[in-house]
């Protein structure tokens, strides 16, 4: 609980950093004063190594506007300052090279707590170009690609929370024939079975408006399919856990979950799983689709960030059990087929948008990839 201000000495300890550039106040600090053999300050620029478990490459630049406070680093990091002739920028960005990754690979001690000493970072080698206006340039051009991938991220994280907000009102207020979300100031809201609906949905159990289709599940252990790669995924609780030459299921479905930790993650992990084309599930997944003009997809968009950990039956610590006796109960709202339509069309324009920058954000990272291995290898000069 203490300030910015209780201190003019702040010990930045080894949790406090992950990859990337840091700025104070706004990343996790220890406050405390410094030990009395304080090592050196940590001016602006500097670079923090993390020393202990550095095949995660924490590395990270330090930049603070507080000219008032002093900050020193706790002996789980080195701390980086470029000498007269090098370009810091550019060595920071030698730290993330494929070149670096393998040397600090075979210089670390310790397999539950690996570690670097300071002799080992001494012997880190990295190409650098004799010309620090080269480096200068070959620097800049990897900064603006983090900029575009910082940016991007950004981005996403946007239209993901716009999505989850607009699901939360979408999927319990509706859309109304003039095209905007019910109000409780314009609209009727009733009680039906516990739950505040719009007055012309209706609410009844999953079982009512969905089909199940357990019978199509196929357990395939590792071995077998080992020897049975393919073209066609195979699901299980949470996703594809591999892909296959053949396929048992042909369709659109909603893959549900049956067991695991993940119902606990409901607010970023999706629970459901739209899936149209030719694929295979294995016991661990629910398989249904919608009937009683409920669509399919809005089986899938009802539930994939929803709450059921009421519903559940507890496995151990952390981990749940979706029966088929507890998903048939599962309660569900559901409008006119027309109104379906117009909400789940709503919802895939954020997701279109937001499935265009992930495929961004891959292409730029292995942009960025394909850049560091020709720039900081010399194999491409600017």
């Amino acid at each position: 609980n203490m300030s910015e201000k209780d201190y003019s000495f702040y010990y930045i300890d080894i949790g406090s950093v992950s990859s990337g550039m840091i700025t104070f106040p706004s990343f996790p600090i220890t406050f405390k004063e410094a030990p009395s053999r304080a090592r050196k300050i940590i001016q602006n620029g500097d670079i923090l190594m993390s020393s202990v478990r550095p095949n995660l490459k924490a590395f990270a630049r330090f930049n603070s506007t507080n000219t008032k406070a002093n900050f020193v680093a706790s002996t789980g990091f080195a701390v980086l300052r470029s000498k007269k002739g090098t370009d810091i920028d550019y060595i920071y960005h030698s730290l993330f090279s494929s070149s670096i990754e393998s040397q600090i690979t075979s210089l670390v001690t310790g397999s539950n707590y690996p570690a670097l000493n300071s002799t080992d970072i001494r012997k880190l080698k990295i190409h650098l170009p004799q010309s620090k206006t080269e480096q200068n340039k070959i620097a800049s051009i990897l900064n603006l690609t983090d900029e575009v991938i910082a940016q991007t991220k950004k981005l996403i994280s946007k239209y993901q929370s716009i999505k989850l907000g607009l699901q939360q009102d979408l999927l319990t207020k509706g859309i109304d024939v003039t095209g905007n979300i019910r109000s409780r100031l314009t609209h009727k809201f009733v009680i039906k079975k516990g739950i505040e609906v719009p007055e012309d949905w209706h609410v009844n159990s999953l079982s009512h408006y969905s089909n199940l289709h357990n019978n199509l599940r196929r357990p395939i252990s590792a071995l077998e399919r080992f020897n049975k790669k393919g073209i066609y995924p195979y699901y299980g609780a949470t996703g594809i856990i591999d892909l296959l030459n053949e396929y048992r299921v042909e369709g659109k479905y909603v893959l549900i979950g049956e067991d695991g930790d993940h119902f606990l993650k409901f607010e970023k992990q999706e629970m459901t799983h739209l899936v149209d084309g030719k694929f295979n599930v294995s016991n661990h997944a629910h398989i249904l689709s919608g009937k009683n003009g409920c669509q399919t997809e809005w089986i899938h968009y009802f539930f994939s960030h929803r709450d059921i950990t009421f519903h559940l039956t507890r496995q151990g610590a952390g981990r749940f059990k979706l029966n088929k006796q507890a998903l048939n109960n599962l309660p569900i709202c559901i409008p006119s087929p027309e109104e379906q339509i117009r909400i789940i069309d709503f919802i895939e324009t954020f997701n279109t948008q937001y499935n265009i920058e992930t495929a961004n954000l891959e292409k730029y990272q292995l942009l960025k990839t394909g850049l560091m291995q020709d720039l900081l290898t010399g194999k491409v000069r600017v």
